[in-house]
């Protein structure tokens, strides 16, 4: 999953991999690699990254948490809060696990 949230990232701000690879002190080919996860950074590599792209580690490592820029919320968000701190934990977790299959499927 990292490696498609980093080339999403990367390229949503017309980055290059030389250009990130230069920010981070690392080469081409190694942004290659965590692209096609062929290999994990390693911490310190990720907290560039997510400084770099003003993310959390967490977004970069599972595609949820603080994305770029936060949006406030509305009133749809806390209609959907409400409704969910009012299930039990299975129903919590099966709208979790609907939540993170979908977006799977929408992820780049």
């Amino acid at each position: 999953m990292l490696g498609k949230i980093l080339r999403h990232l990367r390229e949503s701000r017309e980055y290059t991999q030389k250009d990130l690879a230069t920010m981070i002190g690392l080469t081409p080919k190694m942004i290659s690699f965590y692209e096609k996860e062929q290999r994990q950074p390693p911490i310190d590599v990720l907290l560039k990254l997510a400084d770099i792209f003003h993310v959390s580690t967490d977004y970069l490592l599972k595609g949820f948490g603080s994305d770029s820029l936060p949006r406030p919320r509305q009133e749809a968000d806390e209609i959907m809060l409400t409704k969910f701190h009012a299930l039990d934990q299975r129903g919590q977790e099966n709208v979790l696990s609907i939540l993170d299959m979908e977006y799977q499927r929408v992820l780049p």
